[in-house]
């Protein structure tokens, strides 16, 4: 009776930990995850654009929602118009006050051609859209949008840029314009937040013409979007830019890089700040190389959490890279995350299990190109082992099967190591060879689209160090 209660006891602080992941999502050419959310229900919700996979003519704005282990529940994606993936892009989601989710972006439209329009669109909570917004001055600018907050009157405000402007615009609760305002020439406003009297804090960058850099924009407007004060930051020598803005009690913290201080090319750069936008100090982190700083969030023990990438540490090439501090700048702990290739950090958010829910994109692993990249930490920033990981290496039936034209294939690793994952016709002629490369301990799934392909039986192979596996599927026009 003791043996019993003490394994429910282990299974129970188990269950109890910071759950642990690492995924990748992706074909065979380049797919990017901008932004990731913890949802009400546990799981998580992602944003970023996908490449077509069979031709690279098109691209996608993506939404992928996840179970609270990384496993996807649903998607939601619509097509441009070229293959830019500057173009059609989602870059910040949110969810909504009525449970479903509103995210922002840019995206092509027949109208406007090869040129993006800010875009935003709100979704269900099944991934169901109830309407969207574009807007855009006319066929030959593009606009982007960059974050959407919920405002206290249940609207909306998205921070952005319109060509050689920046911009905020405020939208109602069904998607409908109540403002638009243009500041300053050559510019971006990258994050918002709302403040007491309705109005708002935003922060971005600003080009100078006469010095020819960019430099550091923190910008007070009132509730219907009119500049009250401005402050900059930064060098008229050297590039400097800020990418998120974070408010903690009576301060505000900026993140992005520098050039002009620290130690190497760039160096990531916070900012903090008093309520009236006067600085109070700075740091930088980083080594000889490039290291840019994209996010910065409040954890739940009132530190700072910032996420993006590193030239100057890790395994070789662009690393991701997290790193805790106190309110006063200094350093608690930091890791890299990535392999051999480039791999970056675009967001962060700490989930309410006390881990860190990470996405961007990574080249080191995955199906091909590079490709969406979600990791889930615990409160360290440790990829540690789940009691739910395989412990045998197994290949799963293709679903759905019979299918057209695309499939998933998934697949277990008992370890990390070395992965061939070949497609074969009924004479056991190779048709496509899908995945081949580094792929880590836990589940896996790959998308194969047999688009030019003959209908017919095929067979997909798995081979491991130690493991050949394979199975049969049937592809119907």
């Amino acid at each position: 009776m003791k043996k019993i209660v003490y394994i429910l006891f282990l299974l129970t602080a188990a269950l109890a930990a910071s759950t642990t992941f690492d995924k990748t999502f992706g074909g065979e050419w380049d797919d990017y995850a901008n932004s990731a959310i913890q949802t009400s229900d546990g799981g998580y919700l992602v944003t970023g654009c996908r490449s077509d996979s069979t031709a690279y003519k098109y691209s996608f704005f993506v939404i992928i929602k996840t179970d609270s282990f990384g496993e996807k529940e649903w998607e939601y994606e619509f097509c441009g118009m070229t293959s830019s993936l500057t173009d059609n892009a989602g870059h910040s989601v949110i969810e909504t006050s009525d449970g479903g989710y509103v995210i922002t972006g840019c995206s092509e439209d027949l109208i406007h051609a090869i040129h993006a329009d800010l875009y935003v669109t709100k979704l269900n909570s099944t991934g169901v859209k109830m309407w969207d917004y574009r807007f855009g001055y006319d066929s030959s600018v593009s606009s982007y949008g960059y974050q959407i907050i919920q405002t206290e009157d249940g609207g909306f405000v998205i921070s952005g840029e319109n060509f050689d402007s920046i911009l905020l615009v405020k939208l109602d609760h069904e998607g409908n314009e109540e403002w638009t305002n243009n500041f300053y020439s050559s510019g971006q406003f990258r994050s918002v937040i709302q403040t007491e009297d309705k109005g708002y804090f935003t922060a971005g960058q600003k080009y100078d013409y006469f010095s020819e850099q960019w430099n550091v924009l923190l910008c007070k407007v009132d509730s219907l979007g009119n500049e009250e004060t401005t402050k900059f930051f930064g060098s008229n020598n050297y590039n400097e830019a800020g990418y998120y803005l974070l408010r903690k009690d009576n301060n505000l913290y900026i993140a992005g890089y520098t050039d002009s201080l620290g130690s190497g090319v760039k160096d990531i750069w916070i900012i903090k700040t008093d309520i009236n936008g006067n600085e109070i100090w700075s740091r930088t982190y980083g080594g000889v190389e490039n290291d840019i700083a994209y996010t910065i969030e409040k954890t739940l023990d009132g530190c700072l959490i910032i996420a993006g990438t590193t030239e100057s540490y890790g395994a070789g090439g662009i690393d991701a890279w997290l790193i805790k501090t106190d309110l006063d700048g200094n350093e608690l702990w930091n890791k890299t995350f990535g392999g051999s290739g480039n791999d970056e950090l675009r967001s962060v958010q700490q989930a309410l299990d006390g881990g860190y829910i990470l996405a961007g994109y990574t080249d080191s692993f995955g199906a091909g190109g590079k490709d969406m990249w979600i990791i889930k930490t615990d409160e360290t920033g440790t990829e540690i082992e789940s009691p739910f990981l395989p412990l045998m290496t197994e290949l799963y039936q293709n679903y759905p099967n019979p299918f057209n034209p695309t499939t998933e294939i998934s697949f277990d690793l008992q370890k990390e190591g070395h992965v061939n994952l070949t497609i074969y016709n009924s004479k056991g002629e190779l048709v496509r060879a899908l995945f081949e490369g580094l792929k880590g301990k836990g589940m896996h799934t790959i998308n194969f689209d047999a688009s030019g392909l003959d209908s017919g039986i095929y067979f997909y192979k798995l081979t491991t160090e130690n493991h050949t596996i394979t199975r049969k599927m049937l592809f119907l026009k």
